[in-house]
């Protein structure tokens, strides 16, 4: 089986992510998908180690519910949809998503930066 390059080697030769498996593809996306999201978060509230005052990271995993709700649609409808910031949590089926790669997939689709 051949090792997964980290996306730090992706950057340095972009055509390493042509010979990637879909799952390999898929894990390195949501990896890219995230540290967006936590980039996204305004420095203001952080305090200086990437942490927001109440020890959180800038970033909260919802459950399938809070997401559909969030997005005005079913939560069947929210499970066909191949969203980018679907977060596997174990290696069992259970599901979460990104609040902060919600966010700026929301912006996404209204062409906000």
């Amino acid at each position: 089986m051949k090792p997964v390059p980290t996306l730090d080697a992706i950057v340095q030769d972009p055509g390493l992510a042509q010979s990637l498996a879909p799952d390999a593809r898929h894990a390195l996306q949501m990896r890219a998908i995230l540290a967006l999201a936590a980039l996204a978060v305004p420095p203001s509230s952080a305090n200086g180690d990437g942490q927001e005052a109440g020890g959180h990271t800038g970033d909260r995993l919802l459950t399938a519910k809070e997401t559909a709700a969030r997005l005005s649609i079913s939560v069947d409808q929210l499970y066909r949809m191949d969203v980018p910031f679907r977060v596997r949590v174990t290696a069992g089926r259970a599901v979460r998503f990104s609040a902060a790669g919600l966010e700026a997939f929301l912006r996404q689709r209204q062409g906000r930066p």
